[in-house]
């Protein structure tokens, strides 16, 4: 992927951003920069391939990255960018992300995990709603699918903090069709509750794109 077409994700998100999600947050997201560290510089923890540096990740890291401009950039790993088993769509979906931390900064939310989820979840989501993701990158409705299963294990971390990221959670499960190894309750699921919709959509152009109704009025790495 090319650093013009990262760009172009990141300023998807702050359209979006500004449009506000289905929870009621919105956001002017300013321009945000992508920084690629020079090779093995520390950038985060736990193996992530990218980080937004925040006001408290700036104050941490200063000393070895003095390029940074906190709460615009974000640092990727260029070992990340340049892996040959790095997808686009996990590429977008680390942006996407990201720029989900920087969202919750300028909409003033709590900067955590879960927010950043939302974020990712109905961005992703509208993009592939948009076939931006498809006209502009080849991403199927199956590598959507694909890389939400991916993320399944991470979102469940953090839907019993946040109701509004596990009703997302199970949306894009219903849709796409993917394994949730929640433990539910013994009564079936009732589909119709599953697909109010929170995610905002136009008429789909062909019957591959399945439709979900808009949300009326739901009030957050």
């Amino acid at each position: 992927m090319t650093y013009a077409e990262m760009k172009r994700i990141l300023i998807y998100c702050q359209v979006l951003g500004f449009e506000g999600l289905n929870n009621g947050n919105s956001a002017i997201i300013p321009e945000l920069t992508i920084n690629l560290p020079k090779h093995n510089s520390f950038i985060g923890v736990q193996g992530n391939p990218a980080i937004f540096v925040s006001d408290l990740t700036y104050k941490k890291l200063k000393r070895f990255h003095k390029d940074w401009i906190p709460n615009v950039t974000i640092a990727i790993s260029t070992a990340y960018l340049f892996n040959p088993r790095t997808s686009y769509i996990d590429i977008i979906g680390v942006l996407i992300h990201e720029a989900g931390h920087a969202f919750n900064v300028y909409a003033k939310i709590a900067n955590n995990e879960a927010n950043a989820y939302v974020f990712e979840i109905e961005t992703m989501f509208k993009l592939f709603k948009m076939r931006v993701l498809k006209r502009q990158f080849g991403i199927s409705k199956e590598d959507v699918g694909a890389y939400f299963q991916s993320r399944m294990d991470q979102y469940k971390l953090e839907t019993h903090n946040n109701v509004y990221l596990k009703l997302l959670v199970d949306e894009v499960t219903n849709i796409f069709e993917l394994q949730n190894n929640q433990v539910v309750k013994s009564e079936p699921p009732i589909k119709i509750q599953i697909k109010i919709g929170f995610f905002k959509q136009e008429k789909p152009e062909n019957q591959d794109i399945p439709t979900v109704h808009q949300a009326s009025g739901m009030a957050n790495n």
